[in-house]
């Protein structure tokens, strides 16, 4: 896989990607559809010799998408689920403190203090 980066916050990536996959969706099925209608025209074109040339012209068409590499759909989310077991019930206190106080350094005032 690749490593994508984005820019901004969560909601900012959830809408920039959104944004991606219906973009690669649009383009997955426009790709899809020309090649149907493209397949569906050589296949009616059958032994006509006037519509051979043209079909084997969306053929070369056809072929060259493929070799450029064709859109390939956006992957679904994969679905996490997480399980933590219940840890029971805990003795009080879990631990004793006294006399405990807690700052950011560089002179913040005191966060909390016992």
């Amino acid at each position: 896989g690749t490593l994508e980066v984005w820019g901004g916050d969560y909601a900012t990536f959830v809408k920039a990607k959104e944004e991606r996959d219906r973009n690669l969706w649009a383009k997955y099925h426009k790709e899809q559809d020309d090649i149907a209608q493209l397949k569906k025209f050589i296949a009616s074109a059958g032994t006509f010799a006037n519509l051979q040339k043209q079909a084997q012209s969306k053929q070369k068409v056809i072929d060259k998408m493929v070799e450029a590499g064709l859109t390939k759909p956006p992957q679904e989310d994969p679905a996490y689920e997480f399980f933590f077991p219940d840890p029971g019930k805990l003795p009080t206190p879990v631990i004793g403190v006294d006399g405990v106080s807690f700052a950011y350094p560089g002179g913040a005032p005191d966060l909390f203090r016992d």
